[in-house]
Parts: C-alpha cells; sequence; structure tokens
C-alpha cells in the first residue's frame, strides 16, 4: 500500500563508520490505513487506535495510562478522557479519572470548556476570529482589543476585569501597516521607531532609557549589521550568498563562525584568549564535544 514501514537514521558521529549512530523507527497501521503504533528507536512503543466510526482517538505509551479523545465534525475534541493504568477504555465498566469536554459555536471556535474538576472556562470573539474575552473559573475577565485598522491580531490592550476593579495589564500601538510603535508592560514603556519600508525597527528606547539603534541591510536578511547604545557598538557580518552569520565584534571582542557545506554550525573562533573554542555537531545536529 505504499506505507512507510520502517524508517532508519544514519547520524554520523565521526569519519569512522562504526562511530555512526543508527537509530531505527518502525511503523505499524490498522485496517483503515492509518498509523496504529510507532517503536521508537529506544524501543518504546507509542499507540495512537483510530475509529474513524465512534470519531475517537485512544493514545498510550507503553506501560502508562490511557486517554481517549472524542472528536466532532469539526475534526476537534469534545471530550478527553483518561484512564487509570490497567483499565481498557473499550470496557463499559471503566470509568475515567479525569475528563475535560469543549463545547464550540457554529463557527467551531471553543465557546467554553470544562477541566478534570468542572471549572469552567468561556471564550467570546469578534467578527474576525479574534478572541475578545476569557472568562475565568474565578468570574475574573481577560479582555483584549485591537487596531481597528486591521483584521489581523494586533492586541492594543489587554486587562482582567476582577471584583469589580480593572487592571490593565499592557498596551501596544501599530501604525498603518501593522508595525508596532509602542508598548506598555506592567507601566514599563517601549517604543519602536522605523524607516519608510523597512519592518524593523531602526532605534528602540527602552524602559530604562537606553536607546538602540540598528542598521540593516533589507536586500540580505532581517538581521542587523550593527547595533548601537551609548555605551556598546556591536556589528556583524553575514554570507552575502546564504545571509549566515559570519562573524560578530562587540567591545573588541570578536567570534567567527564557520559552516559545514550543509549550513549546519561546524566551529566558532574567538580572540578571547581564555574562550577560544571549537564545537562540532553530528549531521543531525547532535552535539558530540
Amino acid at each position: 500500500m505504499g506505507q512507510l514501514k520502517e524508517e532508519t537514521e544514519l547520524d554520523w558521529c565521526s569519519a569512522k563508520a562504526a562511530d555512526d549512530l543508527v537509530l531505527v523507527s518502525r511503523y505499524f497501521y490498522d485496517d483503515w490505513g492509518q498509523q496504529r503504533s510507532l517503536i521508537r528507536p529506544d524501543g518504546v512503543e507509542e499507540h495512537e487506535v483510530t475509529n474513524p466510526i465512534k470519531q475517537t482517538v485512544t493514545t498510550w505509551i507503553d506501560g502508562l495510562a490511557k486517554s481517549v479523545t472524542q472528536n466532532n465534525l469539526f475534526d476537534k475534541p469534545d471530550s478527553i478522557k483518561r484512564f487509570n493504568l490497567g483499565d481498557d477504555p473499550s470496557d463499559p465498566q471503566a470509568t475515567p479519572y479525569s475528563e475535560h469536554n469543549f463545547h464550540y459555536d457554529g463557527l467551531g471556535r471553543t465557546a467554553h470548556e470544562f477541566d478534570a474538576l468542572m471549572h469552567k472556562t468561556a471564550y467570546g470573539y469578534d467578527p474576525f476570529d479574534r478572541m475578545l474575552k476569557t472568562t475565568l473559573p474565578d468570574n475574573a475577565v481577560v479582555e483584549r482589543r485591537y487596531v481597528s485598522h486591521s483584521r489581523e491580531e494586533l492586541p492594543v490592550w489587554i486587562g482582567v476585569h476582577a471584583n469589580g476593579n480593572v487592571k490593565e495589564l499592557g498596551e501596544q500601538m501599530f501604525d498603518g501597516i501593522d508595525r508596532m510603535t509602542q508598548s506598555i508592560t506592567g507601566g514599563r514603556v517601549t517604543t519602536y521607531s522605523f524607516k519608510q519600508g523597512e519592518t524593523q525597527p531602526c532605534k528602540v528606547i527602552r524602559p530604562t532609557g537606553v536607546k538602540v539603534e540598528y542598521v540593516y541591510e533589507p536586500n540580505l536578511s532581517e538581521e542587523p549589521l550593527s547595533r548601537t547604545t551609548s555605551a556598546i557598538a556591536s556589528t556583524y557580518e553575514y554570507d552575502k550568498k546564504n545571509a549566515r552569520l559570519q562573524s560578530s565584534e562587540e567591545s573588541g571582542i570578536k567570534l567567527s563562525r564557520d559552516y559545514h557545506t550543509t549550513g549546519r554550525l561546524r566551529a566558532k573562533h574567538g580572540n578571547m584568549p581564555v574562550r577560544h573554542s571549537r564545537c562540532s555537531t553530528t549531521t543531525a545536529g547532535r552535539h558530540v564535544c
């Protein structure tokens, strides 16, 4: 049927073939063609049994308890039941030790949910499917407000209504092309300035009053070429072919990078006498030294 049965990953840890790390995964399927289990390289078997008639998915790992997810026509969970170790969910006498239930509106959005302790959380949305209100189990309400010029999820205010009081958590301001120009969190204000046509800020004023100025090459990447404050100046050099970071320098300390042809980092070199170091990774990205 063309389904993947076995997958072997070879991780080259060194030039010696005997040192290769062989990772084998095995896959098994049910009569519906759905994957029902996976034996991982460490020998542990993961199970996921799907019943398309009852629209249930039963999952467990060998040696652990099972959980059953009941899906609806939106292919979203109506309930998640967790059973004790050794209990068979298909047994009518089996009783779950916890159950999490979800309820949806006509558009498939979560209207409210009940956790295992029957604590209710309710949700409200605007016409653009952005979450406006979240009513927590203690009846506190988290409210969000969004920009009026866009249907994107760009919150300009978030706060909590509780016990007749309103506590503001944060504010944000955006310009006409959805760039954030100001952020206020806990009374701490950060402002962002932009050059025409650029999406990355050229200047950031932090809550401490520190000004950070950035220089970019938009044709190369969104990463800065330099970052400057009143006390520190940092510069960055990138490969003009692939935009990888080649070197960086700050306060006279320079760090350069070498890469494999695959793009993975091969080595770092610094001009600090004690910190000069070399690192390497396997072809799968694992550090071996």
